[in-house]
C-alpha cells in the first residue's frame, strides 16, 4: 500500500489523505536489563521483575539466561505494564543450586 503524503498545514486529514487517516502516532519504548535469580536446592525458582517505569499497555518481553548457564531455562510469565515474572528451572529436572543471571529486553507503547 502507498502512503500518501502528509498534509500541508491547515488542510483537512480527510481530504489531503482520503480514506486513510492517522489519528495518533505510538512512540514504542524500549527498556533493558539483567536480573539474577538465584536457585537454592530447587528445579525453578521465580522472582518479580519491575520496570524502570511503566509502559501504556502490556510489553513484548524477551529473556534470556548468560552464556555461562546451559542446563537453565529462562522464561517470563504474568507480563503487565509495570513489570514480569521471570522464571529459571533446569533442563533436566532435577534440584541444583546457582545464580542465574538473565537479560531481557521489553518493548511496548510509551506512557
Amino acid at each position: 500500500m502507498v502512503v500518501p503524503a502528509a498534509p500541508a498545514a491547515g488542510e483537512p486529514i480527510a481530504e489531503a489523505w482520503g480514506d486513510i487517516v492517522h489519528e495518533e502516532v505510538v512512540a514504542l519504548e524500549f527498556q533493558t536489563g539483567t536480573a539474577t535469580v538465584v536457585v537454592n536446592n530447587s528445579d525453578s525458582v521465580g522472582m518479580r521483575v519491575n520496570f524502570a517505569h511503566a509502559f501504556a499497555s502490556t510489553p513484548i518481553v524477551v529473556v534470556t539466561q548468560a552464556a555461562n548457564t546451559k542446563g537453565w531455562i529462562a522464561t517470563t510469565g504474568a507480563i503487565d505494564a509495570s513489570g514480569f515474572n521471570l522464571m529459571v528451572s533446569t533442563k533436566a529436572g532435577n534440584a541444583a543450586t546457582a545464580n542465574i543471571l538473565c537479560h531481557f529486553l521489553a518493548y511496548g507503547p510509551r506512557a
